[in-house]
């Protein structure tokens, strides 16, 4: 009778632990930031996705320039890498999907030379 309870309790407990186990998605967003050119800016960067090396994040902008856009985009990449506890980042643009971008974390930082990837040292410069 014990055993069946105690296989019953855990039975009833082990979704809480996969939940909670679960990591907390990353999130950022602005909303009527005044920027460049009398314009605004409201735009939210969501990470939809985690995997161990790689997150699928979704931009939704609203509003704002391009350059205010670009950078605050740049910031959520450094932020979610700081989230994830990562030194280095490769953002890449979803084909067919310009609001939609694949970020994957390499090790190593990245070559200089090809002009892909950041690193957190790139984005405590721009204080992101």
């Amino acid at each position: 009778m014990k055993r069946t309870i105690a296989l019953a309790s855990f039975m009833l407990l082990a979704p809480c632990v996969v939940q909670a186990a679960d990591p907390e998605l990353f999130h950022l967003a602005v909303a009527d930031v005044p920027v460049e050119n009398g314009k605004v800016l409201n735009i939210e960067f969501q990470e939809v996705a985690r995997e161990a090396e790689t997150s699928i994040v979704q931009v939704t902008r609203r509003s704002g320039g391009s350059v205010s856009s670009s950078m605050f985009i740049l910031r959520g990449m450094c932020g979610l890498a700081r989230a994830r506890g990562k030194k280095n980042f490769v953002p890449e643009q979803v084909v067919g999907d310009t609001n939609r971008f694949t970020v994957t974390f390499p090790d190593t930082p990245p070559d200089p030379e090809s002009r892909k990837g950041f690193t957190m040292a790139q984005c405590d410069l721009m204080r992101y």
